[in-house]
């Protein structure tokens, strides 16, 4: 493994990085300085242990990019702690200068994408307890489809009316959709037509099309009264009467 742990800091400085598994916290001791004790994992201060006996060195890349080969480490979310490095060797009063969450497939970095988006879903508290990640593919746990299920979309929100419609989306949609009654009222006021019993859209509607495509006939017995019939000659339940002064025409329901 060469160079794995890829960061930014500052050119010219030089930088170490200290280890941690998020899911317990606990930091890596790499024996770099030759002690003879074994590379372990193991809570910060043991075998009276400090920052410099956790530092790994890391080599500048160029320009500001720096790189460090990551340890050999199992599949896991990892911190990774850099440090800026005033010395040739990691020392206890360097500064720490930033850490950052570096994903480990054990044998290569993974895209952070995933940990990003559960993360910024508040998913990252439903990870596997031993890799610190949700495995929504092979064995998706019930936690974690709860807790993706409360992020969806609640009746009423935004909704797919195409191939999912939900009931109180399309209630919300009729409720703003103009009624038959408003629809008759608007054809009254736009034609003139002031006289009538009951209008109803259906009869209304019936009417256009007679008028439109029907026959207009003279009533028997009068001269300014016709019937309208449809276009297959059926009457039509509504008398037009027409006259030389407002309303010029007006409409009669039988």
């Amino acid at each position: 493994m060469a160079n794995e742990v890829i960061f930014t800091g500052v050119s010219g400085e030089s930088r170490f990085i200290v280890v941690w598994r998020k899911s317990d916290l606990q930091v890596w001791f790499p024996d770099v300085s030759g002690s003879g004790a074994a590379a372990a994992w193991e809570s910060w201060g043991d075998s009276s242990h400090t920052l410099s006996d956790y530092g790994i060195e890391a080599t500048t890349v160029g320009g500001d990019l720096f790189a460090v080969d990551m340890i050999s480490a199992a599949e896991a979310v990892y911190l990774i702690s850099a440090y800026q490095m005033v010395g040739d060797d990691p020392d206890d009063g360097d500064a720490h200068v930033k850490t950052f969450e570096y994903l480990w497939t054990g044998t290569a970095e993974e895209s952070a994408s995933l940990q990003t988006i559960l993360e910024n879903n508040h998913l990252d508290h439903v990870a596997e307890a031993d890799t610190g990640r949700v495995n929504l593919i092979d064995a998706p746990n019930a936690t974690a489809v709860t807790a993706i299920q409360l992020g969806l979309a609640t009746p009423g929100d935004e909704m797919d009316l195409i191939d999912a419609p939900n009931g109180t989306a399309v209630t919300a949609i009729q409720s703003g959709l103009a009624t038959p009654a408003a629809v008759v009222t608007a054809l009254q006021d736009s034609t003139g037509w002031t006289q009538g019993g009951t209008y109803t859209l259906a009869a209304v509607v019936e009417y256009i099309a007679a008028f439109t495509c029907g026959d207009q006939i003279d009533k028997t017995g009068s001269t300014t009264i016709k019937q309208v019939y449809d276009i297959e000659g059926a009457l039509v339940t509504a008398d037009v009467t027409y006259a030389a002064s407002s309303p010029y025409r007006s409409v009669s329901w039988a």
